[in-house]
């Protein structure tokens, strides 16, 4: 791979709001499906397990529409270049995400 691919790659990450997790699991279904010798970036954004991830402006909107509760029933996670989410409990239960500490 070229130094240009994981600069692109770099890049879409980011702009994707990748998650540790979500990468992990991307490259890891490349591993397992690629059928070409060399796989492309749009193999890795376009795999996905979908999880609705909100910002802390997002949260803050949600606590105020729906409560402070909303704080306790999501989880805090960190993307890639340190960026912070917050996603449902029960989608990190469901798919073994691990908050951050």
């Amino acid at each position: 791979m070229t130094v240009e691919f994981y600069d692109i790659l770099h890049d879409r990450l980011i702009e994707n709001g990748f998650t540790d997790q979500r990468l992990n699991d991307a490259i890891g279904n490349v591993i397992d499906t690629c059928v070409y010798p060399t796989p492309m970036i749009a193999n890795i954004i376009s795999w996905d397990r979908m999880i609705k991830r909100y910002t802390h402006n997002q949260m803050c909107d949600m606590a105020i529409q729906f409560g402070a509760g909303i704080w306790e029933s999501h989880l805090c996670v960190e993307g890639i270049e340190n960026r912070v989410y917050w996603i449902s409990k029960a989608d990190a239960d469901q798919y073994g995400i691990k908050g951050k500490i």
